[in-house]
């Protein structure tokens, strides 16, 4: 006797979707900011000035924002 489940054919058939938690979704965002601000890192050699127009514009916001709460 065959052990068939009425809802084999709609099992094979529908794809499973994987949902994205919130925390998932701000991983994948926070690595991508960090490809980019690290993509952007020059030489320390040069001074701050450069460095701070070589990165993207996101880059420059959190330097200028921790540069604020510094001074």
């Amino acid at each position: 006797m065959n052990n068939v489940d009425a809802y084999d054919d709609v099992k094979a058939k529908t794809a499973v979707v994987k949902e994205e938690t919130s925390w998932e979704g701000n991983q994948v965002e926070n690595q991508l900011k960090a490809q980019l601000c690290s993509s952007a890192i020059v030489n320390k050699s040069r001074t701050r000035a450069v460095q701070l127009k070589k990165q993207p514009a996101q880059c420059n916001e959190q330097t200028r924002s921790k540069q604020r709460q510094a001074g």
